[in-house]
């Protein structure tokens, strides 16, 4: 339950980031996603944060920064909170207070 949590921080890092640096922060957030990927190598997703954790890296370095790329990852967290928040509702079993009978 705590991982969703942590994503949906890495979002808002890597959001607030584009307007004010904070790389310190970011840092470990990368790293977390790097190990994360590590630890769970076999989901696809799980290889996606690793992809992720690098290019944060990257990024803090100015190595290489593409707009569009921290733009889609802004999007690819929003939609793992998302997934995340169902899967949170599902089960708890509170996802049938929303859905329309």
């Amino acid at each position: 339950m705590i991982l969703p949590i942590l994503d949906i921080i890495v979002l808002i890092l890597f959001t607030v980031n584009l307007f004010v640096s904070i790389e310190i922060i970011l840092f470990v957030a990368a790293i977390y996603l790097i190990l994360k990927g590590v630890i769970f190598l076999g989901d696809f997703l799980s290889l996606i944060d690793l992809i992720i954790g690098f290019y944060l890296i990257l990024t803090l370095f100015n190595i290489i920064n593409i707009i569009i790329i921290n733009y889609l990852i802004i999007v690819y967290f929003i939609y793992k909170a998302i997934i995340s928040f169902i899967s949170i509702l599902k089960y708890a079993n509170i996802y049938k207070l929303f859905i329309l009978s």
